[in-house]
């Protein structure tokens, strides 16, 4: 029986309206949805278990209102996926909560998140929107490349789940790149729950110096947890988030698939912190055969064990695509762990992925969308092998409507380092009609290493002033 953690803050959120708005949440009420992805060759035998914050069990006996309703556990087809949407569980209350899933065969699971803010009746929006992935196991400690503190308006939401049956403690040490002082807190966490740091309202308690954008490390020596952070920035009526996964280790060499400057008004910067135990030089060489280095930025020099660096694509990186995937290395081997950031100035969109530590010759994207609510799609693939290859795309079924999806080999080769951008609503082998969501398994035909990402946005609604309605998550390898 295969586990996965798709837990941590808002992967089943209801907060009620009259929860003040110092709760740690992104708006004054949120509500989530996650889908799951059967990445086995049978089917799977799924069950959904929610925890509160006290360690409280809820396993509802069914997930939604539908006629016949969907049983707790269900059947998964390989490659559909299912999605849980919270205000649709039946037995479930208002509140927050962490999630367990367990599966007789593989799984991918992507957790999507929408803060509203006002009272959360009528005629008030969502104005925070963010994705990140499950997890398929804990550990004794997590790194957080990025932690944000009023930095340009950015507060980060730390969120650390339990991911054993007893009770544990974990220590989060949040450090500064300009010289500040570390600070820490510690929690109790009760089997299969969450703790959530919430730096806007607890920053200044912990003495935290305004305009941090530093990193952190995450301890329990007692038992094993997950981390995630939700980073948002509020002002005028508009709501933006970056959500990603903590790392609970990194890698010499990370692959980043997507990256933009000046890209449709889309800019980048990646948030890079040393893990290793030793200081290091690092690089970043991108595809479009530029790199960024010790010699032309000064943070990439001699990074310390445990500290971060930002490289903010418009200003840092020399002049080349506007498009581009990268890969980072560095000088000592040590081991670096990483996120993307994309940021949309004119639109006020924001999204946040995790730099990849390896890949694997096929991977799963759970959550495709093609018109879907006004919800559309695109996913990036990149090679990070050492000899070039194809890549064969399979589309799943439309689980609503049944419309079958396609399979095609995409006709672009890529060689070692380079990526391909595929947007849904543009894909001529997707049909005209009926076909609006489902999930696609990406193979590599030569064997070599792949990764992917997708983005999600909703132009319309993102038009209408209300949040930023634009996420990314990371593939995940089958």
């Amino acid at each position: 029986m295969k586990r996965v953690f798709a837990s941590l803050l808002l992967v089943a959120v209801m907060i009620v309206a009259l929860v003040p708005a110092t709760f740690a949440q992104l708006g004054d009420c949120d509500n989530s949805s996650f889908s799951i992805q059967n990445l086995g060759t049978s089917v799977a035998q799924v069950t959904v278990s929610f925890f509160t914050e006290t360690g409280s069990e809820i396993q509802p006996t069914a997930l939604d209102g539908n006629v016949p309703a969907t049983p707790n556990p269900f059947s998964l087809d390989p490659g559909a996926k299912y999605e849980v949407y919270m205000p649709a569980v039946p037995g479930v209350p208002d509140g927050r909560y962490s999630v367990v899933i367990e599966s007789t065969e593989p799984i991918a699971v992507i957790a999507n998140l929408i803060g509203y803010t006002g009272a959360c009746g009528a005629g008030n929006y969502p104005a925070f929107n963010g994705s990140y992935s499950g997890f398929d196991s804990g550990d004794g400690t997590y790194y957080l490349p990025s932690v944000v503190y009023g930095y340009y308006n950015w507060n980060s939401l730390i969120s650390i789940q339990n991911t054993t049956a007893g009770t544990i403690d974990a220590t989060i040490a949040i450090m500064d790149p300009r010289g500040n002082p570390d600070r820490t807190k510690t929690y109790t966490l009760p089997p299969f729950s969450s703790a959530h740091l919430d730096l806007e309202t607890e920053g200044a308690g912990l003495s935290l110096v305004g305009g941090l954008n530093g990193s952190a490390v995450i301890t329990s020596p007692s038992g094993q947890v997950v981390v995630t952070d939700n980073q948002t920035a509020y002002g005028g009526g508009r709501g933006l988030t970056q959500s990603y996964n903590g790392f609970a280790s990194g890698a010499p060499t990370l692959y980043v698939p997507a990256l933009y400057q000046g890209y449709y008004n889309w800019n980048s910067s990646v948030n890079i912190q040393n893990v290793g135990t030793a200081a290091t030089d690092v690089t970043l060489t991108y595809d479009d055969g530029t790199t960024n280095d010790a010699a032309n930025l000064a943070c990439l020099n001699d990074l310390g064990p445990g500290d971060s660096c930002l490289v903010y694509m418009p200003t840092d990186k020399p002049v080349g695509s506007n498009i581009f995937a990268a890969t980072i290395t560095n000088s000592a081997g040590q081991d670096l762990v990483a996120i993307a950031n994309a940021a949309n100035g004119k639109t006020k969109q924001s999204q946040t992925y995790n730099a990849f530590l390896g890949g694997s010759d096929a991977i799963g994207l759970p959550i495709i969308l093609k018109a879907y609510y006004n919800w559309n799609t695109s996913f990036t693939i990149q090679n990070i092998g050492t000899a070039d290859t194809t890549i064969e795309i399979t589309y799943s079924a439309d689980p609503i409507s049944g419309t079958p999806g396609a399979t095609y080999v995409h006709p672009e080769t890529l060689s070692p380092g380079e990526s391909v951008e595929v947007f849904q609503p543009a894909d001529s082998h997707l049909p005209a009609t009926g076909w609006t969501s489902g999930s696609v398994t990406v193979i590599s035909q030569s064997g070599e290493p792949i990764v992917g990402i997708v983005n999600e946005t909703n132009s319309l609604r993102q038009q209408s002033g209300d949040g930023d309605w634009s996420m990314s998550y990371n593939g995940q390898n089958q």
